[in-house]
């Protein structure tokens, strides 16, 4: 049972390291293609969203909560282009 605790442990360390709050550690959205800077970008902005702090527009417009929206807003300020399905 220890053993089994134990593992348990190993595997949310390493879901949790996927997700950690450096930049261009979003490995959700890949990285193919994107410079160090502009992953760097994506991450702070998904960070924002993330906070309950990305706005739509300005910084006086509403906060955005559509994590689709969140993701192409990321992208535009990053300067790359969306993949399609």
């Amino acid at each position: 049972q220890k053993e089994r605790e134990v593992q348990k442990t190993q595997r949310q360390k390493q879901f949790l390291d996927k997700f950690t709050e450096q930049p261009g550690k979003w490995q959700k959205y890949g990285t193919g293609g994107q410079t160090n800077a502009q992953s760097n970008k994506i991450a702070k902005v998904m960070r924002e969203y993330k906070e309950r702090k990305l706005h739509s527009g300005s910084k006086k417009g509403p906060i955005e909560t559509d994590r689709d929206q969140a993701i192409a807003i990321a992208l535009s300020e990053a300067g790359v282009k969306r993949k399609r399905k």
